[in-house]
């Protein structure tokens, strides 16, 4: 559905796929927000945790085209842990959709 599709809009992209879709997976929401003029993602769980995508247009260009920086968040190694577990688990379900060959 999505081959092809080079666009960073995770919102937008959540809706080409579909809230059943989505869910399938295990993503109820997916969310654009701004913080400090920058763009980014909050994706919710089905088991209410949540993912924060950084756009990645302002992360390559904060500097250069934003002239803005950021936030130090202090507890992102321990945030990410987290993240990458529910990013894996939909990982996992993916790889059981795909066609065995």
């Amino acid at each position: 559905m999505l081959k092809c599709k080079h666009n960073h809009d995770l919102e937008l992209l959540s809706y080409k796929i579909g809230k059943d879709n989505l869910q399938g997976i295990g993503i109820v929401d997916v969310k654009s927000e701004t913080k400090n003029d920058l763009k980014r993602y909050v994706v919710t769980m089905s088991n209410g945790d949540k993912i924060i995508v950084e756009d990645l247009e302002c992360v390559r260009y904060d500097f250069e085209k934003y002239n803005k920086r950021r936030d130090s968040d202090f507890k992102e190694a321990e945030r990410i842990k987290g993240e990458v577990k529910s990013l894996l688990n939909i990982t996992y379900i993916i790889m059981e959709m795909l066609p065995k060959q």
